[in-house]
């Protein structure tokens, strides 16, 4: 009841607001034109008020109904919700609304929807600024990048900006960077103050730069300090933002990309630690900091001073008494979560969930710990529950122990995958089974990846990263070869199969699958033009992980994309047709298809009929009523406006430039 109430006076004070702004805008007007406003209500009262006073020397009475529907602003010589039908008798005065000139008239009337207009563009404003997208610019790297073995073949050094390619130039660090980077033949960098280029052998391959570690490139982020946590280790020390972090554990700190390594490092050595001596070591490693006061004062973490060091000899040191609580949860996993230090560049988050399964309390408390900061992390202490879990709440990934009660890991994992509601989501399992039988069973069951403990915490969050990372490179992927099926006007449904047994010698798999289909890669139609083996979907063996054949949904996509093809002009199409063509209830089929190819049932649907629109305009020669009709708009003009958002052209400008190649 009292949650109730409350929400109610919410609900109430948030009406109260938005009635005083709107009624304010007419208020503000007429008074500005010189017009009287008679009286000013917060909600309507009929029959009686709860409040009422007129100031001295005023022209308006201000009150508060008890009808909580809105209120009003009556303005004389204006008929408004007081309905005053008398005073429009008498002969017009100066000071009343219909004496006024007709403009000054029309913003006295819109005056109200004029204040919710700048209204919501604050309340848009506010909203971006602080939900919208941050990133950093590669303008503003001033320390330049860091990179891994690989690019330096190439001929990269640490502390270069890389400021584009022959394919364009960067603005900001993201994915695209890859993307043009793994087919350019030149990269173009700032050296020392100097612009050069590099050449590149234009064939890079992808996935394998999302999924190294380190990463192929990563900025070079100042150790500089954003934020400290509260009651944290870092804040009871006295750090502040804008501290700078000189070493930790004796180790000189250059950047934060050494200060989260060196973090990443110690949590795994927690991981590892097997004797309380062992974790108290870990606990009581040192860390040194350069106050952002003018003073340059400095002081050190824990109660164990640094070894002497012609860098850091000059250090004044402070002691704290170290930490001594051993839940695992506490422990600093990477990018100084655990020192509770943030730094300048904030981590993009992300809204997937994460499933972890875990019998042992404080493993899953540590697991909980160095995912929550990206993931909405969910738990279950055995199979059973984990089971159930997938299937109540449909997580993007899961994260599994094998020895588990009630029912172990890899029977859970056999589940899930024969159960076609959720085999499309990735699984990587943690286990002290350190066998190869162990592993080879993990991978015939089509897991992503198998584990062993004492893990490195470091790895395991680059591990769920570049497989995800490595879903949104297949998603993209299925959608260009649906966009190939279109264009060779061949059954969609017959387009799904196994590669030719060329192929397969080409490129082995020596893990196969246990069930039909767990590897078949999706691949275009042949004559569809994409024979080139580069433009088909990696095979297991290679990079993409086994359960991204049957798992990513090849058997969900070639029923679907049969359906379609049979279907597309029915203008009634619905997504509960489409989920029945399927065999899924409308929840499960929205989730599984969002998880494939990145798109609501809906967004899938318009892109499948806007290609299919494409390949009519450029073959056919049937006018546009006539494929609007055909690809299952009911509206020729729609089917023209959703064309053109979508393409930039019209449908009539499209098959022009078409035929003109």
């Amino acid at each position: 009841m009292e949650v109730f109430l409350i929400r109610l006076l919410q609900f109430m004070l948030a009406i109260s607001l938005l009635v005083l702004l709107h009624e304010g805008g007419h208020f503000f007007f007429s008074k500005l034109f010189g017009v009287r406003v008679e009286k000013f209500y917060l909600f309507f009262d009929p029959w009686f008020h709860l409040f009422e006073f007129k100031p001295k020397n005023s022209e308006t009475t201000y009150g508060i109904g008890w009808l909580p529907l809105g209120g009003y602003c009556k303005i004389a010589g204006m008929i408004d919700e007081s309905f005053d039908t008398e005073q429009m008798k008498q002969p017009a005065q100066s000071w009343e609304f219909r004496s006024k000139p007709a403009w000054q008239r029309l913003l006295i009337m819109i005056g109200g929807v004029l204040v919710n207009f700048l209204l919501a563009l604050f309340i848009y404003s506010m909203v971006l600024f602080y939900w919208g997208e941050t990133y950093i610019q590669v303008k503003d790297m001033k320390m330049g990048m860091k990179f891994n073995n690989e690019a330096k073949s190439y001929g990269f050094k640490d502390h270069d900006i890389l400021i584009g390619t022959d394919k364009g130039e960067f603005k900001d660090f993201n994915v695209d960077l890859y993307r043009d980077l793994s087919t350019a033949t030149r990269a173009d960098i700032v050296r020392n103050g100097k612009k050069m280029s590099i050449n590149l052998p234009g064939k890079i391959n992808l996935l394998g730069m999302l999924k190294t570690t380190p990463n192929f490139v990563r900025p070079f982020i100042p150790a500089e300090v954003d934020t400290v946590m509260p009651d944290s280790p870092a804040a009871k020390l006295g750090m502040k933002k804008g501290d700078r972090i000189l070493a930790i554990g004796g180790k000189q700190i250059d950047s934060w990309n050494e200060f989260s390594d060196e973090i990443g490092r110690l949590a795994d050595e927690m991981t590892e630690a097997k004797t309380h001596a062992d974790s108290m070591k870990v606990r009581t490693t040192t860390i040194v900091f350069e106050k952002a006061s003018k003073s340059g004062e400095r002081r050190e973490e824990s109660g164990e001073r640094l070894p002497q060091n012609s860098n850091l000899n000059q250090e004044e040191t402070s002691n704290l008494k170290p930490q001594t609580s051993t839940n695992v949860a506490q422990v600093p996993p990477s990018l100084g979560e655990g020192m509770g230090v943030g730094s300048n560049l904030k981590p993009q988050t992300s809204n997937l969930k994460l499933l972890v399964v875990e019998d042992n309390p404080d493993l899953r408390a540590f697991l909980t710990a160095i995912l929550s900061t990206t993931y909405e992390v969910i738990t279950a202490e055995n199979g059973k529950e984990g089971l159930e879990k997938a299937l109540q709440e449909m997580p993007d990934f899961i994260i599994t122990d094998v020895m588990m009660p009630v029912m172990d890991g890899m029977t859970m994992v056999h589940n899930i995958k024969e159960n076609k509601d959720i085999c499309h989501i990735p699984i990587i399992i943690l286990s002290a089974k350190a066998s190869l039988e162990d592993k080879l069973q993990g991978l015939a069951e089509g897991i992503d990846d198998y584990i062993t403990k004492p893990f490195s915490a470091t790895y395991l969050k680059h591990r769920v990263e570049n497989i995800i990372a490595q879903r949104h490179m297949l998603q993209e992927m299925y959608l260009q070869q649906i966009s190939e099926w279109n264009s060779s006007g061949s059954e969609s449904g017959e387009s799904l199969k196994e590669e030719s047994g060329e192929r397969r010698e080409e490129r082995p798999n020596p893990n196969p699958s246990p069930r039909e289909g767990r590897d078949l890669p999706l691949t275009p139609p042949e004559g569809s033009g994409s024979a080139n083996s580069e433009q088909k979907l990696p095979t297991h063996s290679n990079t993409v992980p086994p359960s991204l054949g049957e798992g990513m949904g090849v058997g969900f996509l070639s029923s679907l994309m049969s359906f379609l093809d049979s279907h597309l002009d029915d203008t009634d199409l619905k997504i509960d047709d489409m989920a029945a063509a399927v065999s899924l209830g409308r929840t499960v089929f929205y989730g599984k298809l969002k998880s494939i190819v990145g798109m609501t049932p809906i967004d899938f649907l318009r892109h499948v009929r806007l290609q299919k629109a494409q390949q009519l305009l450029a073959n056919s020669s049937l006018n546009v009523s006539e494929i609007a009709y055909t690809v299952g708009f009911s509206d020729p003009k729609y089917f023209s406006k959703i064309f053109r958002k979508e393409l930039g052209v019209s449908p009539t400008e499209y098959r022009a430039q078409m035929q003109k190649q």
